[in-house]
């Protein structure tokens, strides 16, 4: 799949009647600095447009989701599953939780892993809530279409 990220000046063209360069580089610089360098500046750029509502870029409904493809996605939270905690190989504890997901095109489950199911333990996601989904990974289970969060993704609760 081709990377679905525009690079910094194609995003901030999106936006250039809003901001001036200044602001939008600035609030990149400052965003970098809050994530802890976990997400790159192009990402960071991605979420600014996305906020001021001009994001062009190809996001998928589940209707549409393949499996092994990497996706940005909007999803309603229909219904949480319990907490599961299990053995990790390292022995340590993992912990994951089961969110069921739905858009105006069906329904899917959402899978969050250990430092994500904070974010339900503490009630940032709760039943009703709308979760972007950025660099989700699609997988086929026994229990049909499952999104979790790729390596470099990110949850963000409106």
């Amino acid at each position: 799949m081709q990377d679905p990220v525009k690079n910094k000046d194609e995003l901030y063209a999106l936006v250039k009647d809003l901001l001036s360069e200044e602001e939008f580089d600035d609030e990149i610089e400052k965003r970098y600095k809050e994530y802890d360098d976990l997400l790159d500046k192009e990402t960071i750029a991605l979420l600014i447009v996305d906020e001021r509502g001009r994001n062009e870029l190809d996001w998928k409904n589940i209707s549409e989701l393949k499996e092994n493809e990497e996706v940005m996605i909007q999803l309603k939270v229909a219904n949480i599953g319990n907490l599961k905690s299990f053995n990790k190989k390292n022995g340590r504890q993992g912990h994951v939780i089961n969110i069921d997901v739905v858009d105006d095109t069906g329904k899917c489950r959402l899978t969050l892993w250990d430092k994500d199911v904070e974010l339900v333990k503490n009630k940032t996601i709760k039943k009703g809530s709308t979760v972007k989904l950025i660099d989700g990974f699609v997988r086929k289970t026994k229990f049909g279409i499952e999104i979790g969060k790729g390596r470099c993704g990110m949850l963000i609760i409106d």
